[in-house]
């Protein structure tokens, strides 16, 4: 009985697996604040006093990739 239930839990469950595992992740935007014009940079809606302002961005840094510090491999 205890295994009929086991296989019945993980056959619903099943389904949701292949969407976590694809998932991306959720892109980096910068928002102004309405009230004075400060700029974060955030995954998610920070509120009702801020509009989003460019983006998405790969990083908390908010960088364009063109303007990303090139690093030059060691020998």
């Amino acid at each position: 009985m205890k295994t009929a239930a086991t296989i019945a839990i993980l056959l619903t469950l099943l389904p949701a697996l292949p969407g976590t595992a694809w998932a991306a992740p959720a892109g980096w935007y910068t928002w102004k604040s309405k009230l004075d014009g400060k700029l974060i940079c955030v995954q998610s809606n920070p509120g009702s006093g801020w509009e989003q302002h460019k983006g998405p961005f790969a990083d908390n840094t908010c960088t364009p990739p063109d303007q990303l510090p090139t690093t030059t491999p060691r020998p």
